[in-house]
């Protein structure tokens, strides 16, 4: 039935009931139709129903219905997002909302920048299908400050592999060997003397999806000026899940990476007790992925000048200070495989056949500042018997934003 006001002024009648509704109802129908292809008709009448506004008594009642029509809310996302993996709709899918990159500060912000203007198709608990912007996916928990750095606390607790038997102190932090020590759990090394000035060095780690294995060559130089030395490695390091210490999680996950790399490093003697101090890493990563980051490649570059200082104050002390570019993301490029769209319903029946589209984006040049490297470590003797050593240090990127400072300090007994 219908009711009909006295006409307004302008000419139009208010008019309300099934006749007047019916209209908008269907009107609905087909907009959501044209715009959700993929979906079925009674797929959308229950869209319809679920979006719908209560009114009156509460639930379905004589009068209303199961409520007002809301076409707003009937197209926004409905329940949780998922992100399509597979050829079929639901075939592979995971939650949008676990679904994440965290960065490293090696990667910096280079791949929230390379991510930056893409998408990917996510369908609502209707199985329609929405676009989702993967940029705000990335976290750059680099920039996020959680007090030491993490170059500082390795080199505190004695993890920041070092193969060449530099003592793992802060006064090393800036000269170590950046990609030996993104590898976790415990590290080996294995010095073989060739003659009486040259070494050749083999040294592995491994442990939480991580491993590393470097082989390098010293040699040791005898000058007016007292010794210099001089090596050079080469490794790889192989990661589960990870991209030079980033991690995928959901639709980013299932990454698996190596990197290649090589490292030259150099101590001049400069007088009896001042060391220049100098090291170059350049290092090529290729990584392969099942999810949205299918594959890619980047290149990646640490470099450090320093001087070190021994018997400053006492015939046990070392002062170092460095300046270095952190290892870091120069470039590269990520190839992405994004789900772009879902096939038309056939009549009565949904295809559900999801189609994909294969990108490649550039990785540009992660841009971490360069930084200041100081620190201090002295040898202690309390008797013949107790030994001991405390080193001091801090990091600061040359921005001003972000210094770190670290204590350390050892015991150790010996026996008669």
């Amino acid at each position: 039935s219908s009711q009909a006001s006295n006409p307004s002024p302008s000419g139009l009648i208010r008019m309300s009931g099934t006749s007047m509704a019916a209209p908008h109802v269907f009107g609905a129908v087909l907009v959501l139709k044209s715009q959700f292809p993929e979906m079925v008709t009674k797929d959308v009448h229950k869209l319809l129903f679920d979006t719908a506004v209560d009114l009156g008594a509460p639930g379905t009642d004589l009068v209303y219905g199961r409520g007002a029509l809301n076409l707003n809310e009937a197209f926004k996302p409905q329940g949780t997002m998922m992100v399509e993996l597979g050829d079929r709709v639901n075939a592979r899918a995971v939650p949008l909302e676990s679904s994440w990159i965290s960065e490293s500060p090696v990667t910096g912000g280079a791949l929230a920048a390379a991510l930056n203007g893409t998408s990917t198709l996510v369908t609502d608990a209707y199985d329609r299908g929405f676009f989702a912007s993967l940029n705000p996916r990335v976290v750059d928990e680099s920039r996020i400050s959680r007090g030491l750095d993490p170059r500082l606390a390795a080199a505190l607790h004695g993890s920041a592999f070092q193969p060449y038997g530099s003592t793992h102190d802060v006064t090393h932090v800036a000269h170590a060997d950046p990609v030996m020590a993104m590898a976790s759990g415990k590290g080996y090394s294995l010095a073989v003397p060739l003659d009486d000035q040259l070494d050749l060095t083999l040294a592995s780690a491994s442990g939480d999806g991580t491993s590393a294995m470097t082989v390098g060559l010293s040699r040791s130089f005898e000058t007016a000026r007292g010794t210099s030395e001089l090596r050079v490695s080469f490794g790889q390091l192989d990661e589960q899940n990870g991209f030079l210490g980033a991690t995928g999680h959901g639709a980013f996950g299932g990454l698996n990476t190596s990197t290649w790399y090589g490292r030259l490093e150099g101590d001049v003697a400069l007088g009896q007790d001042v060391t220049f101090n100098t090291s170059l890493t350049t290092a090529h990563t290729g990584f392969r992925g099942d999810g949205v980051l299918s594959g890619g490649t980047a290149d990646s570059l640490a470099l450090s000048v320093g001087m070190s200082w021994e018997r400053v104050i006492t015939d046990r002390d070392r002062l170092s200070l460095a300046f270095a570019r952190p290892f870091s993301v120069t470039g590269g490029s990520m190839n992405l495989r994004t789900a772009r769209g879902i096939s038309p319903a056939a009549m009565a029946t949904r295809t559900n056949q999801v189609s994909f589209e294969e990108t490649s984006v550039s990785l540009s040049d992660a841009g971490r500042p360069a930084e200041v490297h100081i620190g201090y470590a002295r040898d202690f003797a309390l008797d013949h018997r107790v030994r001991g050593s405390l080193a001091i240090g801090g990091i600061a990127d040359l921005s001003g934003q972000n210094p770190r400072a670290s204590l350390q300090a050892s015991l150790n007994k010996k026996s008669r």
